[in-house]
């Protein structure tokens, strides 16, 4: 099944949630299925199995999140389970996750750096980015990377600044090999 139409069932999921006042409840639950998935091979593996029928499927999302999700998304999940379906859920939580930071406002940075950011630091990042976007809520992500030696990299949905000084001596590197150099003697 294509991204596409794991983006319509998204999409419905997310109005669906909006008419019915319960996103927050939907989000959260879809990020502890999100959760579960990438947390048990198992799972994944029965969600894309073509082998196991869609009753069986049915009766193994009720059993295991019956009692940890709302309804409203069990009952979107078996939806899906019963038209064949199982196998593009956790593409249907990718795009409702993007969805619902585009609905809510929400800017997601992945900052990936050297050492870990004091807090002045990040508040000096977070003020920065909301010059952009004033309105939107900004979501720091932070990884480290000690390989980097230096600096950062920064990432959203649409950018990538490399400031990191293991880019710049790799850049330099190549910059060195492709050089040509003459003798002046």
């Amino acid at each position: 099944m294509s991204n596409k139409a794991a983006k319509r069932y998204a999409k419905a999921l997310l109005t669906f949630a909006i008419e019915r006042k319960e996103l927050d409840t939907v989000y959260t639950d879809v990020m502890a299925l999100k959760t579960a998935i990438e947390g048990s091979k198992e799972l994944a593996i029965m969600m894309n199995s073509a082998v196991i029928q869609e009753v069986k499927k049915v009766a193994i999302y009720k059993s295991v999140f019956a009692d940890k999700i709302s309804a409203t998304t069990l009952n979107f999940m078996i939806l899906i389970a019963k038209n064949s379906r199982s196998s593009v859920i956790p593409h249907i939580i990718n795009d409702f996750e993007k969805q619902y930071k585009a609905y809510k406002k929400i800017v997601s940075v992945n900052i990936t750096t050297a050492s870990k950011m004091n807090d002045t630091l990040k508040t000096d990042l977070v003020a920065f980015l909301k010059k952009d976007s004033p309105d939107s809520t900004i979501e720091i992500n932070e990884e480290i990377n000690t390989d980097l030696i230096g600096g950062f990299i920064f990432r959203t949905d649409t950018h990538q600044i490399d400031a990191s000084v293991s880019n710049r001596l790799k850049t330099l590197k190549r910059d060195l090999y492709n050089t040509t150099f003459t003798s002046k003697l």
